[in-house]
């Protein structure tokens, strides 16, 4: 007797219940929780395609699609600014990274030297490609040991190089492979040293491969042997604790709210020197006077000058340059007319109400060139001094 045929498709219909039976909730029910957050989505979906669309063809050439958008208000700074497209964001030729880099170890690794990796990256956060000799050797060995291709996980490694390639040792530089593709959106905006990080997956699988197959060699001698390469390879590069410090105390001058009384609706307190990425503490004054001022300066990426190129931190104004520069080291200049006028000019950009110095490093050389800007001594609150630039003050 012949068995009815099943019915087309039974097999996938019966897995599809039974994975829906795991799940659990019937996938309405979980639709319908989710509902409240689709509208959020949505936009949230729109802006990043109007932003892909603007990256891509520029803002010149779509039609209203890169208008401001208005969940992307960026406030808290000298005045409310929108989330504007801009083409690309530069990191400088030193962003890939070094051959060297490759086969050293970054900063923070057991036989890490912070000092040579700090030559051979962008900064300690781009310490991407320090692997270490001994792990990159024992990924060659387990290659070629295994007899797998590794050309993907290779184009990897030379992309990382950037678009140009120095070579150790001597003055020479070489184009890279980036060059190829530095011009192009989104590519123009990676931080090309980056890229090797997509090997440390690849170089995690190897290893396990690798200690799969000692485990199973026959004798120990041969096993042991293995072992003591992959430990070899591995303890080099293990991670040591972050280093911390602990930050500056925000000033009893903003704590207290003292600040309110130096500082109208619609103004900016200017601290000195001013947040950046690199120095962003003043933010955190920000945060103790729960956003109750403006603050000059910060941390975001955004367009600047004419050609709208994306860079870190708030447009760098001469003032601006000028305190970063005497508060770590560099010596004042002589206070002459000119500068007392890009002064005022850079603290109307502003939009200042009082300038704030707390107690640092060179605050006597800072006191004394900002005293010789504004032309006037400063008034000691608390712990800061406080020079009043608002409206209504002497120029």
């Amino acid at each position: 007797m012949r068995r009815a045929a099943a019915p087309r498709g039974g097999g996938r219909g019966r897995r599809s219940r039974a994975l829906l039976d795991h799940l659990g909730p019937s996938p309405r029910g979980l639709l319908d929780g989710l509902a409240p957050f689709l509208p959020t989505v949505q936009r949230y979906a729109q802006g990043a395609a109007r932003t892909l669309v603007c990256t891509l063809l520029g803002p010149s050439n779509v039609s209203g699609a890169c208008r401001p958008a208005s969940w992307l208000s960026v406030t808290g700074g000298a005045g409310t600014s929108w989330c504007r497209p801009y083409h690309s964001v530069l990191h400088g030729d030193n962003a890939g990274n070094s051959p060297r880099a490759l086969i050293e170890y970054a900063s923070r690794s057991l036989f890490g030297d912070p000092e040579t990796a700090g030559k051979l990256s962008l900064n300690t956060t781009e310490q991407n490609a320090f692997y270490g000799w001994p792990l990159l050797a024992f990924g060659v060995a387990v290659c070629v040991w295994l007899w797998r291709s590794k050309a993907v996980r290779a184009l990897a490694l030379l992309l990382s190089l950037g678009p140009w390639v120095p070579v150790p040792r001597t003055e020479i530089v070489l184009p890279g492979p980036w060059r190829l593709m530095i011009k192009l959106p989104p590519f123009e905006s990676v931080i090309e040293g980056r890229v090797a990080m997509v090997c440390a997956p690849v170089l995690g699988i190897l290893l396990a491969l690798a200690l799969d197959r000692i485990l199973r060699l026959r004798t120990r001698e041969l096993r042991t042997l293995g072992l003591l390469g992959a430990a070899a390879a591995l303890i080099p590069v293990l991670p040591l604790p972050l280093t911390v410090r602990d930050r500056a105390p925000v000033p009893a001058f903003i704590t207290s709210g003292d600040w309110e009384g130096y500082v109208k609706d619609g103004e900016a307190l200017v601290p000195v020197p001013l947040p950046d990425p690199g120095q962003a503490d003043a933010l955190h004054w920000q945060v103790e006077a729960d956003f109750g001022f403006r603050l000059a300066g910060g941390y975001f990426n955004g367009p600047w000058g004419p050609d709208r190129i994306g860079i870190y931190g708030a447009t760098p104004r001469h003032l601006s340059n000028l305190l970063r520069d005497v508060r770590y080291g560099g010596r004042p200049p002589e206070v002459d007319a000119g500068w007392r006028a890009q002064a005022r000019q850079d603290l109307e950009y502003w939009k200042a109400g009082a300038v704030v110095l707390p107690r640092q490093d060179r605050d006597t050389e800072l006191r004394e060139l900002i005293t010789g800007l504004l032309g006037r001594e400063p008034e000691q609150v608390r712990d800061v001094w406080v020079w009043r630039v608002g409206p209504g003050q002497p120029s």
